[in-house]
């Protein structure tokens, strides 16, 4: 009887179903605290991992912003502001006796470097006529059959009317794209993007600022730096190959020519205002760096030379290291 009654209890299938119903329940919630655990730490990571790029952004931000202000110092206290020049090595130069700031700068932990350049080696969007914007265009390689199309559609939008040229566009072609014609000045020349035909005759693309056209032009000023505008400037500009080959051997003899060639007495200078600073700020162990654009405008104060920053960019890019 006794025997009996044992084996009965031991194959009680209630009893049985029980304890596996409580076995699955512990599983299920020993995998529930497993992923939220997972989930915790991971949450936890990803927190210190952007509070640790913030403060790395924040360093990096002030040791660009320091030299920055070190390149407007050098620019402000420039000894002779009539002569601005490139050397051999493509470098700026404000003045013979000094070195010029353009450079990389690392104390073994982060590293700068600045780049100073002449904004005024460029051609100036905003006062280009129409023989040198036709000469512009040829030179980035545009089929003659659009270069009017270009040219108006570039004069509509700069222009201050709404009158339409006949291959150019006013508001009826821009607003089904969601903006309006400018009409007013370029405020960079990135806005060639906005200008119909310019993407699609690939002389101006998004992924290549550095392009055929957006390489030589500028958005800033009075005219152009004999002394700092490469051959194809010149060439764009009119002169004859043996003027343009005289200024190239002055650079490379000396600090350029101190006169202005003859066939830009209206639109050349052999000194500068406008001016590019190029910054780039990173940690020698980061495969990012922090970027600071800003063009800057120099002109007399009342305390002397002073500069004031005409277009500022803050970015940051990944780097090879």
């Amino acid at each position: 009887m006794r025997i009996a009654a044992n084996s009965a209890n031991y194959g009680d299938p209630g009893r049985t179903g029980n304890r596996g119903v409580a076995l699955i329940i512990t599983l299920w919630v020993l995998v529930l605290l497993s992923v939220l655990a997972l989930g915790f730490s991971s949450t936890v990571r990803r927190g210190s991992k952007s509070a640790r790029n913030f403060a790395e952004d924040t360093r990096l931000h002030f040791i660009a912003l320091s030299a920055y202000e070190e390149a407007l110092l050098w620019l402000a206290s420039d000894p002779d502001p009539h002569m601005d020049f490139i050397d051999e090595d493509g470098l700026f130069h404000t003045d013979q006796e000094r070195e010029p700031i353009s450079g990389l700068r690392s104390n073994g932990i982060s590293a700068v470097e600045i780049t100073v350049s002449d904004e005024e080696a460029r051609l100036n969007l905003n006062i280009l006529n129409q023989y040198t914007l036709r000469r512009l265009l040829e030179h980035a390689s545009v089929p003659e059959e659009k270069i009017p199309e270009l040219m108006d559609t570039f004069m509509d939008w700069r222009d201050s009317d709404d009158l339409h040229r006949l291959n150019g566009a006013e508001d009826e072609y821009y607003e089904p794209l969601g903006y309006r014609t400018k009409n007013a000045n370029f405020d960079s020349p990135m806005e060639l993007l906005l200008v119909k035909g310019f993407r699609e005759a690939g002389v101006v693309n998004s992924l290549e600022p550095s392009g055929p056209l957006l390489s030589l032009v500028s958005a800033w000023g009075q005219g152009v730096n004999v002394n700092t505008a490469p051959s194809e400037i010149l060439d764009i500009l009119g002169l004859d190959p043996k003027t343009i080959e005289a200024i190239m051997e002055a650079r490379r003899e000396g600090m350029g020519i101190k006169g202005v060639p003859a066939g830009l007495k209206h639109k050349g200078k052999t000194s500068s205002s406008f001016y590019r600073v190029e910054v780039k700020a990173w940690f020698e162990n980061s495969p990012w760096a922090v970027t600071l654009t800003a063009v800057v405008k120099r002109y007399k104060g009342p305390d002397g030379e002073e500069l004031r920053p005409v277009y500022w960019k803050e970015g940051r890019e990944t780097r090879s290291t």
